[in-house]
């Protein structure tokens, strides 16, 4: 009888240790370290009261979340004395986003869970007319969480900053190339330093360098990464069309980038490389700008100079 009950005694203690390790794996695994990454991109750094202008919003690294992201959340600031928030669109089938704003607060959802890069907002603000000198301000998205449905996972702070300056301060300018200092871009491949200057307008004499700061010859092809000098103190780096690489061609290599970036094995993180890989000029990398590249490539597309 004795043997018994110490034998049921083990086995009691045995499945005790079971259940106690069983529930240490389940608590370690549901506070594990998992994090995700977002960013928050503008179509334009430096704008003039008046001017309209968009901020993306996407989440990234969404890979090591179990099934994915089904929601995300967080909390819009920006200074209303200086901007204004014209309006506010979901993307990639995000549902349309629930915005508080008297507090800045945003929840949104999807029908069906996403694992890869996401864009999720798209702002549209533009500079108060009533600005009469020139101010920096700040675009921040704070609070960001996305769930699973199971789980809450946060990331770090985003955040943009925005010149609004007055029309008299503006040193370069151009109907044909977006001006964004300290950034040329929207340059069709194959432009020379001749071409360009034709198509900016300044009150300042205008010098066309390579990397290295060596002035380059009116025949000369620009290719991203080159700058060009206005005055003597400021200078804008250029961007030309499909050039990741800045060697004044479209080849494969531009193209292999590009898909590096898709698929999250190689970013492009340089905001210069980024403005070139965006052919459709909606402020974000996809399959479009990728299928424009190899149509340059091919032939079948040519970017007016």
């Amino acid at each position: 009888m004795k043997k018994t009950i110490y034998k049921f005694i083990a086995v009691i203690a045995f499945l005790a240790i079971i259940l106690n390790i069983a529930n240490t794996v389940a608590f370690a695994d549901e506070n594990e370290d998992i994090t995700f990454s977002s960013t928050l991109l503008t179509s334009k750094q430096n704008i003039i009261p008046g001017e309209e202008f968009e901020v993306n919003f996407n989440i990234s690294d969404l890979g090591n979340i179990e099934k994915g992201v089904i929601a995300v959340g967080g909390s819009l600031k920006y200074d209303k004395e200086v901007l204004e928030l014209v309006e506010m669109n979901s993307q990639d089938d995000w549902s349309r986003p629930e915005y508080n704003e008297s507090n800045g607060k945003f929840v949104m959802d999807r029908n069906e869970f996403v694992t890869s890069n996401s864009n999720v907002l798209k702002l549209k603000f533009k500079a108060n007319e009533s600005i009469t000198e020139q101010v920096s301000t700040n675009i921040s998205i704070g609070n960001i969480v996305v769930s699973n449905g199971r789980r809450d996972v946060y990331t770090t702070d985003v955040q943009v900053q925005i010149n609004v300056k007055l029309k008299e301060e503006i040193l370069i300018s151009s109907d044909k190339y977006l001006v964004d200092e300290p950034i040329i871009s929207r340059i069709a491949p194959g432009t020379t330093a001749a071409e360009f200057k034709q198509n900016v307008v300044s009150k300042e004499s205008l010098v066309v360098v390579d990397k290295e700061g060596n002035p380059i010859t009116d025949e000369t092809v620009i290719g991203t990464g080159m700058k060009v000098k206005v005055g003597e103190k400021t200078e804008y780096t250029l961007s030309v069309y499909a050039d990741i690489d800045g060697n004044s061609e479209i080849t494969l290599t531009d193209l292999a980038k590009v898909k590096l970036h898709l698929i999250e094995k190689e970013l492009l993180i340089d905001a210069v490389q980024l403005k070139a890989a965006d052919i459709d000029n909606n402020n974000e990398i996809n399959l479009i700008d990728l299928a424009k590249i190899k149509l340059i490539l091919v032939g079948k597309l040519v970017i007016e100079k």
